[in-house]
């Protein structure tokens, strides 16, 4: 199944995770708590959102791309 929805314009950090999906939360961990605090970005007031570069076939398969878009002033 595909989606596609139009989202707010504006300046987005993009994170590139590779591998398990049940690791992606570690993805989100450096974003929020290391990446951001550090002081690299300032988020922005509009939804994050995940493009899934490659297909699913497996919930731990090593190819599994995704790209998470974190919105920024």
């Amino acid at each position: 199944m595909y989606a596609r929805q139009t989202g707010a314009a504006g300046k987005y950090a993009v994170f590139t995770h590779h591998g398990s999906l049940g690791n992606l939360d570690k993805t989100y961990d450096y974003i929020f708590g290391t990446w951001l605090v550090s002081g690299k970005g300032q988020l922005d007031d509009r939804e994050d959102f995940e493009v899934y570069r490659s297909k699913i076939t497996a919930y731990d398969a090593p190819e599994n791309t995704v790209e998470i878009y974190i919105p920024l002033k």
